[in-house]
């Protein structure tokens, strides 16, 4: 069956725009997770590495987008070279969209066995769970230091000496309720008189130091710390460990009384739901890459004298 050369142009355009709006969201798709924390926590529970899928994607909604230009110049000017060459770009483009979804589907996969085990699913889980207490612990850094209220990040620092601490620097005249977080009440601290800083229990300083990198370390976890919000906040446990952890540098146990082991569950729901929809959705552009296939050989059947050559 020949489609008629003007019904063909229509889909042709209609399909490229589809295609570069799916070329944008593998741009965007490919910067989040690429740049973020996520692509270092997961990789070393995945068989290929989250920050190469990124970069992958990157590529990928950039080529996804010249060949959509390609497409639109083939049909708006009915030049049959450039829809031969389109075809055999969306071709490659097919092959791309079902290697990512075989990769994602596997992805999905991994996630979704790991949620029917106890931890750790894996040896590899180990690493994730490390990777992920970390990340979290440094993300809820980048608001005990900044923005929480003293009283409120010095009982994580500090949950020994805090309440010390916090009826002394109140005596002193210290909004202990205030915003700032450590940096803020360690600058108070200094604003007043000398003999403020030696009545206060020595720790104080140690949390001091831990915040003083939070520009530089802490605030490449924002986003972590956005979904650990809204999906997995910090509570009494988990307040104890990176208290402890940002404080030493150092964790106890990847999964006893850490972060991961209140999140894991949020955690791995996530990554099976981010890996099912990359899939479903390569899997949708691997169909429509098709159609665009059988409409671009169906324009190019079209009789020669409606089609210019290159």
């Amino acid at each position: 069956m020949t489609l008629p050369t003007t019904f063909s142009k229509i889909i042709l355009v209609v399909l490229n725009l589809v295609f570069i709006a799916a070329g944008g969201v593998f741009i965007y798709i490919g910067v989040s997770v690429g740049g973020s924390q996520w692509s270092d926590i997961l990789s070393s529970g995945t068989s290929t590495a989250v920050s190469t899928f990124g970069t992958l994607a990157i590529a990928t909604g950039a080529g996804i987008c010249a060949i959509a230009c390609f497409g639109f110049f083939g049909a708006l000017c009915r030049n049959k070279c450039l829809l031969t060459i389109y075809s055999i770009f969306v071709f490659l483009a097919m092959v791309l969209f079902i290697a990512a979804a075989v990769l994602a589907f596997g992805s999905a996969s991994t996630a979704n066995d790991w949620i029917n085990k106890s931890f750790p699913a894996v040896q590899n889980e180990n690493d994730v769970a490390e990777g992920f207490n970390q990340a979290y612990c440094y993300a809820q850094a980048g608001r005990l230091c900044t923005s929480a209220s003293a009283k409120d990040a010095l009982a994580v620092f500090l949950p020994n000496s805090a309440a010390t601490i916090t009826t002394v620097a109140t005596q002193a005249g210290i909004d202990m309720t205030e915003a700032t977080g450590v940096l803020g009440f360690c600058k108070n601290v200094q604003a007043k008189a000398g003999a403020l800083a030696s009545m206060l229990p020595a720790e104080y300083k140690k949390a001091c130091d831990a915040c003083q990198t939070v520009g530089d370390k802490y605030g490449n976890y924002k986003a972590i710390f956005s979904w650990a919000d809204a999906k997995c906040p910090l509570n009494t446990k988990t307040s104890l460990f990176c208290g402890q952890f940002l404080m030493t540098n150092k964790q106890a146990s990847v999964f006893t009384g850490a972060p991961y082991e209140s999140c894991r569950p949020a955690v791995l729901d996530m990554w099976k739901s981010t890996s099912k929809n990359i899939a479903i959705g390569s899997t949708v552009l691997a169909v429509v890459a098709l159609v665009v296939m059988f409409v671009a050989c169906q324009a190019g059947k079209s009789p020669a004298d409606e089609y210019s050559k290159a």
